[in-house]
């Protein structure tokens, strides 16, 4: 067998390699903008780096929902009680939103780099862009 990545269609070109780690290390700099463009423009190219640039849309589109959620309904707990402890709720969000979201772009821009798939935990990204 022959050295190097291998993708489901065979080997994966270099330079999928390399445009799929700057889906996930875009997201360090810009958020979801970097991978939201490498999806547009490259996905009939290659499905190895749509499939990326897809998972890091889906994952700070999720983040986005999960922290926006949770100061909604912390904000309106707020308004009826004017009790500030009701944004300890969005504690769980945030952190996955500080500490998580490093975990999980070292991760894919590792296995991406590698050339093989990797699937975000479901309960932190939800499969909304294909």
């Amino acid at each position: 067998m022959p050295n190097g990545p291998y993708g489901p269609q065979g080997p994966v070109n270099p330079n999928d390699l390399t445009w799929a780690m700057f889906a996930y290390l875009g997201a360090i700099i810009a958020g979801f903008i970097p991978a939201l463009v490498i999806y547009f423009v490259k996905r009939h190219e290659s499905p190895f780096i749509r499939y990326h640039a897809a998972q890091m849309v889906n994952y700070q589109l999720t983040l986005l929902i999960q922290v926006l959620a949770s100061f909604a309904v912390a904000g309106v707990l707020f308004l009826l009680t004017e009790h500030p402890a009701w944004f300890v709720l969005v504690a769980p969000a945030y952190l996955n939103a500080v500490i998580g979201q490093w975990v999980f772009i070292v991760l894919g821009a590792l296995k991406s780099g590698k050339g093989q798939f990797y699937r975000f935990p479901t309960p932190f990204c939800f499969r909304m862009v294909r």
